[in-house]
């Protein structure tokens, strides 16, 4: 069954567009651009590649397990905000949208951008540790 904040066909073919915004805390900027730099990419980029390799493991989560209330302060916003854009499976768009936007008045984008931005923190700071390891191991082996 349709939902009304669901569109069956998107532009892209792939599935439902969702755009949300997500941002580093200070310390893991600073992280960041340690990792960018040496991995030669803008900071942006290795935040939308942490994004979109969550995507399918939270929604994979969210399906089953239902999509975590969480509660953030109006206004914050961190370091390097950038918009990323996530194509969902219509099935699971769906099932969210049902679940957390029943009347379609506020898009999927909005209902989910909160559970997701805390995914994403917990993600980022796992990437980053593992890519601090993958450093040293390098420079230990030059």
């Amino acid at each position: 069954m349709a939902h009304p904040g669901v569109e069956d066909h998107s532009p892209s073919r792939r599935g439902h567009i969702v755009h949300v915004a997500v941002s580093l805390t200070a310390e893991q900027a600073v992280r960041a651009e340690v990792w960018a730099r040496t991995a030669r990419c803008p900071v942006p980029f290795l935040i939308r590649r942490i994004a979109q390799a969550l995507r399918d493991r939270l929604c994979d989560d969210w399906e089953q397990n239902g999509m975590p209330e969480v509660v953030e302060r109006r206004g914050s916003r961190g370091k390097y905000p950038t918009r990323v854009t996530l194509p969902l499976r219509l099935q699971i768009a769906r099932t969210l949208a049902a679940r957390h936007d029943p009347c379609g008045m506020l898009g999927l984008g909005r209902v989910m951008g909160p559970a997701f931005r805390g995914g994403f923190q917990m993600a980022f700071d796992e990437a980053l540790a593992e890519a601090e390891l993958t450093l040293r191991s390098a420079e230990a082996g030059s």
